[in-house]
């Protein structure tokens, strides 16, 4: 997913379990989130290309790029 606002990129894998582990790829960095997290709840009805609000330690604006 993107940041509206900075255009940086975050990597999310959605898993039943292990939430909050870190994977490195030939990508990146990916965390491990699951379906429980605040995070992974705010967009698990969204399809590519729609745009969602999250707030941690401040709302930031997010787009869904791809979905795998």
């Amino acid at each position: 997913m993107q940041d509206t606002k900075t255009k940086t990129y975050s990597y999310y894998l959605l898993l039943p379990y292990c939430g909050g582990e870190t994977l490195e790829t030939d990508e990146g960095e990916v965390m491990v989130i699951t379906p429980e997290s605040p995070l992974a709840k705010s967009m698990l009805s969204l399809r590519v290309g729609e745009e969602f609000e999250f707030q941690s330690k401040r709302s930031r604006t997010y787009k869904i790029d791809s979905l795998y």
